[in-house]
C-alpha cells in the first residue's frame, strides 16, 4: 500500500444526514493523492451505514468505529492510523473547496518553516444558501498572537498541520473538553513555531 501525501481525518458523531456530502467534497479534490479517515465514534444515526457505502466506493477511505468516547479520543485514534506527510481535519458536516487540499499542500512544499494553516470559511444555512464568509487572519503574528491568547485564529474544520509537528506534541490532549481541544492543539503548535 502506498503512503498517501495527505490524511484527511474526520471525527463522526450522528452526522448522516450531512456524510456523504461532506465525505464527496473530500473525494473529489483536485489533489487526489489523499486518504480519508473516518472515526465513528459511537454514531446512533445512519453514519456507520453511510461509512460503509462510501467506503466499499473508494479505496482511500479507511475506517474505524467504536463505543462513543469523544472528539478528542477519536481524533488521536485517526492521527494514529494517519499515514501522510500533512493531516487535514475537517468536521463530517462542511464542505471542503474543490482545490483546497491542492492549495494548502502547495503552500506547505513551498513554505517548509510552516508548521500549520487553515483558511477562511463560510456558514451556510441547512438549505445550502451561503449565509456569510469568516475572514480568519493571515499573517503569523497575529495567528501566533491569537492562538497563545486562547482566542482561535485557525478553523479547525480546515486546518493542514504536519504529520511531524502533531505527533511531536502528542496530538490532541485527553484533558480537553469538546470546546477546547483544537485550541489546546493551535496553541501547542504556534508555541513550537
Amino acid at each position: 500500500m502506498t503512503v498517501p501525501l495527505v490524511s484527511v481525518l474526520m471525527t463522526v458523531y450522528n452526522t448522516g444526514k450531512y456524510l456523504e456530502l461532506a465525505v464527496r467534497s473530500l473525494l473529489s479534490q483536485s489533489l487526489t493523492d489523499i486518504e480519508l479517515i473516518l472515526i465513528d465514534d459511537g454514531s446512533t444515526d445512519n453514519s456507520l451505514s453511510v461509512i460503509r457505502m462510501l467506503a466499499s466506493e473508494d479505496a482511500r477511505i479507511r475506517f474505524a468505529t467504536g463505543p462513543n468516547r469523544g472528539i478528542v479520543a477519536a481524533s488521536n485514534e485517526g492521527l494514529q492510523l494517519a499515514r501522510g506527510e500533512f493531516i487535514a481535519r475537517m468536521d463530517s458536516d462542511d464542505i471542503s473547496d474543490p482545490a483546497r487540499l491542492e492549495k494548502q499542500v502547495r503552500f506547505l512544499l513551498a513554505h517548509p518553516e510552516v508548521v500549520a494553516l487553515s483558511g477562511w470559511y463560510g456558514y451556510m444555512d441547512a438549505c445550502g444558501r451561503h449565509l456569510t464568509v469568516i475572514r480568519m487572519p493571515t499573517d503569523d503574528a497575529t495567528i501566533q498572537r491569537s492562538c497563545l491568547s486562547g482566542v482561535p485564529a485557525m478553523c479547525h474544520g480546515c486546518l493542514m498541520v504536519r504529520r511531524k509537528a502533531i505527533s511531536q506534541i502528542g496530538g490532541y490532549d485527553p484533558a480537553f473538553a469538546r470546546a477546547t481541544e483544537d485550541l489546546d492543539l493551535k496553541q501547542a503548535n504556534a508555541s513550537r513555531l
